[in-house]
């Protein structure tokens, strides 16, 4: 059982990364669908916010949903600045950090502290910063953001649907997932050095 469990990590390791790079949804017009399937399309930020659902499971249902909420907050709010800044080449690099660092958080399994929440906001607004710099030239920014900041959301919703659940295989599932996230992160760092 555990070999089949490396073989699956290690595939999809060396798959992810290829993935995490394409972006689909970068229509030549900004609308509400395709700030919808923007994050959701583009692997690397789907992973993040997944891993941020994740994280946002290990704290106890008062504070859970603060976390994704400071991300999506943070996102949306670089997502403004970034369209009226310059494309910053090392923008990429960090979300492939962010990558890293959400998935290891969530596999060491520490509940996040004040620190932990202050990192996750400023992946947000990192990744955020990418997706305003991504912004097609013609249509409406603010439903292109709407679209956005749902399908965020509704990532997070999922990592906090299955971080919570009690059932052994669905946290060893989880515990992979966050290796997986992590190894993408590093894979496309590695590659955006190397390049």
């Amino acid at each position: 059982m555990k070999s089949h469990i490396y073989r699956v990590i290690a595939a999809a390791s060396v798959l992810l990364p290829a993935l995490a790079f394409a972006h689909p949804g970068h229509d030549e017009t900004a609308t509400f669908m395709s700030g919808f399937l923007h994050p959701l399309l583009g692997l690397d930020h789907m992973l993040a916010a997944l891993a941020v659902g994740l994280l946002a499971a290990q704290r106890k249902s008062i504070g859970r949903w603060a976390l994704p909420a400071s991300f999506v907050l943070a996102m949306l709010a670089a997502f403004i600045v970034a369209r009226e800044m310059p494309a910053w080449p090392a923008a990429e690099m960090l979300v492939a950090i962010s990558l890293i660092g959400l998935g290891a958080a969530y596999f060491l399994g520490g509940r996040v502290p004040l620190l932990g929440a202050i990192v996750v906001t400023l992946f947000g607004a990192v990744h955020g910063y990418v997706h305003g710099i991504e912004l097609p030239g013609e249509g409406n920014w603010i439903v292109y953001a709407l679209g956005l900041a749902l399908a965020t959301a509704f990532a997070h919703a999922l990592g906090v649907s299955i971080g919570t659940r009690v059932d052994p295989r669905i946290r060893l599932a989880a515990k992979v997932a966050a290796v997986m996230i992590a190894s993408a992160g590093a894979a496309l760092l590695g590659m955006q050095l190397a390049g």
